[in-house]
Parts: C-alpha cells; sequence; structure tokens
C-alpha cells in the first residue's frame, strides 16, 4: 500500500483484542490492501503492547499527554471511539 494514498482512519483499533483493522466502511479491495499490509508490517505483533498502554491510561498511570507521546495511534483510538477518561479532551 502506497503510504502517500493512506487516509485517516484507514487503519483502526479494534479495543477488545487490540489488533489494527481496516475501517470497514472502505471498499473491499482497500481493506484487503490495508490487511495485506497489516500482516506484512506485523503490527499485530504489538497487541499486548497497545493494551497495556491503554490499560495503563485508563487506570490514570499514564496521562492523555503521555499516552499521544508514547502510544499515539492508540490515543487517537481511543478518542475516535469516545473512550477517553472523563475530564480529558482531545
Amino acid at each position: 500500500m502506497d503510504p502517500f494514498k493512506v487516509q485517516p482512519d484507514w487503519f483502526q483499533l479494534e479495543l477488545v483484542g487490540f489488533q489494527v483493522i481496516p475501517d470497514r466502511n472502505l471498499p473491499l479491495n482497500i481493506q484487503n490492501d490495508i490487511q495485506s499490509t497489516i500482516t506484512a508490517l506485523g503490527l499485530d505483533d504489538f497487541r499486548s503492547e497497545r493494551e497495556q498502554d491503554a490499560e495503563r491510561y485508563w487506570q490514570n498511570d499514564y496521562s492523555l499527554k503521555i499516552l499521544k507521546m508514547e502510544s499515539p495511534f492508540v490515543a487517537y483510538e481511543l478518542y475516535r471511539q469516545g473512550r477517553l477518561n472523563p475530564m480529558d479532551t482531545w
């Protein structure tokens, strides 16, 4: 997949297993390209790290500012999915 063609939200985070998934609203051929990219880059090799970062944030061990610096994809996906801690704003 050409990184210059990737649009915001094409890669999303599923918050149960913390795997990276394609946006299900995209055409199937683009979803397949995204899934191939996820596999080729080994993005799901870091599921436990993403889960750990989210849990640390939800338990207030990480501030949103720290989460944005340490794990920006997780931070953005928590924001996009409405899962920020109460009182935090994007």
